[in-house]
């Protein structure tokens, strides 16, 4: 059962926020870098709180988890939105052309072990839920 978490939602709402005032923060010396507009303040209020939904809807146990959850709010979006561009492939999940590393064997010493990927893919973490 989903239990929503206002405390929770918060933290993934600043958590989502962060890199935005970090980078705000890297131009502050520069400010012809930026232009401040309404799209730009709704789209990050809208992003902020699309954290903070993730942050309370997956199993956060603690502050820094919810905080960093709303901080993997970007890297959910740009999976989600490669994937609707390459038309629901997920090309960066197929192991098959990956290669072994060299040196590590299985029991008997004789068979490479199988590589395994690196990156689980967004659709599988969505899947596991």
């Amino acid at each position: 059962m989903l239990t929503w978490s206002w405390p929770l939602f918060w933290i993934g709402w600043l958590g989502a926020l962060a890199p935005e005032i970090v980078r705000l923060y890297a131009i502050r010396m520069r400010p012809e870098r930026f232009a401040w507009s309404w799209f730009y303040v709704i789209v990050s209020l809208g992003f902020a709180t699309l954290g903070g939904v993730i942050a309370s809807m997956l199993p956060a146990a603690n502050g820094p988890s919810a905080f960093y959850a709303g901080l993997s709010t970007p890297t959910f979006i740009s999976t989600l939105l490669k994937r609707a561009q390459s038309g629901g492939t997920d090309s960066d999940s197929d192991t098959s052309s990956a290669a072994p590393i060299k040196g590590i064997v299985d029991a008997s010493g004789t068979q490479p072990l199988p590589t395994l990927h690196p990156r689980p893919s967004f659709a599988r973490f969505l899947h596991a839920l």
